[in-house]
């Protein structure tokens, strides 16, 4: 396989496919009086800049929960390093979404709000803080591509400015690829923990979510598992960490957690996982200009089943190697660097055994490592 591109020439390409000025850096919050939400070249842009959301589906308006909660969990979400909110459908968009949005707003928090109805959407549509909408919530089961995009004319017509978005369960063996195309973008949801999936999925129905998304000119984001299904329970830190970084891997440029509650309770009950979730949050927000407008190249064999998974991401936030091991057995490390002088360890890894062009040694169960590529 080619080498990389050098980066000047990443970056004029990145022109070239966007039609447009290589695009201003990424950013992580959002600090601005008017916000034009886009979606171009398969990332979402804000007034121009790339944006990687990275954040929780809240489902702040179940189980009894009260604006000043909402409110609360909003500022609890900003502190941890989180710079975007899905809301669960909103039946209070006139009297509660606009303090909500105001307050998202003077904490750099983006909102994706689900199920308001068209008449209060121009109103809103005005709140910088406001990435756009969710048209419809598990798309493949609930609706069509014909019936979503009657929804994507409407809320357009009515807020062009902003993003709107779908989610799907989308799996190897149901592509639903008439679902891409008819919303800004597309949110894959994995919550193999405690269900009949191996953990190993995340990264197959990733990767086959970025490869429609990228015909249809539409952005892939995830929506990964932190919610426990009934009598099960929920990923540990390892598990998230190994979910999260089998979605990067395969190319997402946006990851989301659901939910930050679950019937009663919050992630944060969970100590040890709510802090793995800000770990990733400011391990993601140092990667996200590369893996938003960097080249990608797989190092490992495309093939289902292959348990490692490793792919090299370059351009103008660095070049960072991201190695997963989707099992929870060790697997023997083998990947030909030929092109690489070195390799600093990121996030707590161990120096590599690099030696001659050659990555080698034997990755723990479910580990991830991390690379700043030299």
């Amino acid at each position: 396989m080619s080498p990389l591109r050098p980066l000047a020439t990443c970056l004029a390409l990145g022109a070239l496919l966007t039609g447009c000025a290589p695009l201003r850096p990424a950013v992580w919050t959002v600090d601005a009086r008017q916000t034009r939400v886009t979606a171009s070249g398969g990332r979402i842009l804000i007034n121009g800049q790339p944006f990687f959301p990275f954040g929780f589906y809240h489902v702040s308006w179940a189980d009894q929960g009260t604006p000043q909660i909402r409110l609360n969990d909003l500022d609890t979400l900003a502190d941890a390093g989180f710079n975007v909110m899905l809301t669960e459908p909103v039946r209070e968009a006139k009297t509660e979404m606009p303090a909500l949005l105001a307050e998202a707003h003077r904490r750099g928090v983006m909102v994706l709000a689900h199920g308001v109805q068209p008449r209060f959407v121009r109103e809103l549509a005005a709140q910088p803080a406001l990435l756009g909408f969710t048209l419809m919530d598990d798309s493949n089961y609930n609706s069509t591509p014909p019936a979503v995009a009657d929804l994507q004319a409407t809320y357009k017509a009515l807020a062009p400015d902003k993003l709107t978005g779908i989610t799907l369960a989308l799996a190897n063996d149901r592509p639903e690829s008439g679902f891409f195309g008819v919303s800004d973008s597309v949110s894959n949801m994995s919550y193999p923990i405690g269900g009949t999936d191996e953990i190993a999925v995340v990264y197959g129905v990733m990767r086959q979510t970025v490869e429609q998304a990228a015909r249809r000119g539409v952005v892939p984001l995830a929506t990964l598992q932190s919610f426990a299904w009934p009598g099960q329970r929920r990923p540990t830190p390892a598990e998230l960490r190994n979910m999260t970084y089998q979605a990067l891997l395969a190319g997402v440029k946006g990851v989301v957690y659901y939910s930050y509650r679950s019937g009663g309770n919050r992630v944060t009950d969970d100590a040890p996982l709510w802090q793995e979730t800000r770990t990733l949050a400011a391990e993601v927000r140092r990667l996200s200009p590369t893996l938003l407008s960097g080249a990608r190249r797989e190092l490992t064999a495309p093939a289902p089943g292959q348990p490692v998974r490793a792919a090299q991401f370059s351009g103008p936030g660095g070049s960072y190697l991201l190695v997963v091991n989707t099992t929870p057995r060790p697997q023997a490390l083998r990947l030909d660097l030929p092109r690489v002088r070195r390799l600093n360890p990121l996030f707590g890894a161990a120096d590599p055994e690099f030696r001659r062009g050659q990555l080698g040694g034997v990755l723990g169960a479910l580990e991830v490592r991390v690379f700043e590529v030299r």
